[in-house]
């Protein structure tokens, strides 16, 4: 279920837009080329099947991209919490053992400050960071669109790492799987009531520079 979210808005209205960030809406066709480009990129890196890809990002495109493209591409997405500490995000990259760690550029500086940016072979970065050593623009680790896989991921296949509060110890990597995710989406729809004119409200942490203060999103699913 997870790797097909956006087949039912593609199917009926690919051209109507689907999600608000920032002032600015992005239709089901525009997402689609944006996560096949993101997952042909990351396979082009040479991830496969449950490599690790982090996120340390606030309400954002890119987010929602991240995550889709992990799903189609059955790599395990680890979402990093944006009021993290640099020392709090050195520890759950090296504990994840992510491949890579999309990052927003106002975070780079605090990162390479606390020397944590090693703990990850690979860095693309989310808005106007320069390139430096392992360090790359999101927007070059976008490949060309190809065709992607369209077999289902297996129910017990992870899906996403959540880290958890660390309030009493090291904080825990919990693992949700494809098939826990998929349920959670059809429980929620069972309960609220949604129809195509509707739309979601989501917030989460932002950059200083977003100008929204949530992400919405139209209903994609049934």
């Amino acid at each position: 279920m997870l790797h097909q979210l956006l087949r039912r808005p593609l199917d009926t209205a690919p051209d109507r837009p689907i999600l608000e960030c920032g002032g600015s809406w992005t239709t089901a066709a525009e997402l689609e080329r944006l996560v096949s480009r993101l997952a042909s990129g990351l396979t082009a890196l040479g991830l496969e099947e449950g490599d690790r890809v982090a996120f340390f990002l606030p309400n954002c495109l890119e987010t929602v991209v991240c995550y889709l493209a992990c799903f189609r591409m059955r790599l395990v997405a680890v979402p990093l919490d944006y009021q993290y500490h640099p020392l709090q995000v050195g520890y759950a990259l090296g504990h994840s053992g992510a491949s890579i760690l999309v990052v927003h550029q106002e975070r780079i500086p605090s990162l390479e400050e606390a020397g944590v940016l090693g703990a990850v072979p690979r860095v693309a970065v989310v808005g106007d960071g320069s390139a430096a050593g392992s360090r790359r623009p999101f927007t070059a680790l976008l490949g060309a669109e190809r065709e992607l896989p369209s077999e289902a991921p297996h129910d017990d296949s992870p899906a996403v790492m959540v880290y958890t509060s660390g309030t009493t110890s090291r904080p825990k990597g919990v693992v949700l799987s494809h098939g826990a995710l998929s349920t959670g989406v059809r429980k929620y729809l069972a309960r609220v009531t949604l129809t195509s004119p509707r739309v979601n409200r989501r917030a989460a942490p932002r950059a200083r520079d977003c100008r929204a203060p949530s992400r919405r999103v139209r209903r994609a699913v049934r």
